[in-house]
C-alpha cells in the first residue's frame, strides 16, 4: 500500500471516529497540519469536499504551508476563514 493510501484510509477512520464521537458525546474541534501533502490532486480536492462537510458539525483547523492547497480549501468551503502568517 502506498504512503498516500495509506494516509487516505488513516484520514478515513479519523473522519469516521469523529462523526460518532460527535453525534455520541460532543462535537470537538479537528485539527490537522499539512494533511493532504501525499495526495494526488483528485483525491485532495475529494478531501477537501469532505473537510467542508464535517465543518458542518465540528469546528475544522486546517494548517497548511502550501499555497495549492488553500486553493483547494477555498474552492471547495468559499466561506471558510483564511488566515495567513507571514514569516
Amino acid at each position: 500500500m502506498s504512503r498516500g493510501t495509506r494516509e487516505q484510509l488513516y484520514l478515513a477512520l479519523r473522519f469516521g471516529f469523529v462523526r460518532e464521537y460527535s453525534q455520541q458525546v460532543v462535537a470537538l474541534p479537528v485539527i490537522v497540519d499539512d494533511a493532504l501533502v501525499n495526495f494526488d490532486p483528485r483525491r485532495a480536492q475529494a478531501a477537501a469536499e469532505a473537510f467542508t462537510e464535517l465543518a458542518e458539525t465540528n469546528q475544522v483547523l486546517v494548517f497548511t504551508c502550501h499555497p495549492t492547497f488553500v486553493d483547494l480549501f477555498q474552492k471547495a468551503c468559499p466561506d471558510a476563514a483564511i488566515i495567513s502568517l507571514e514569516a
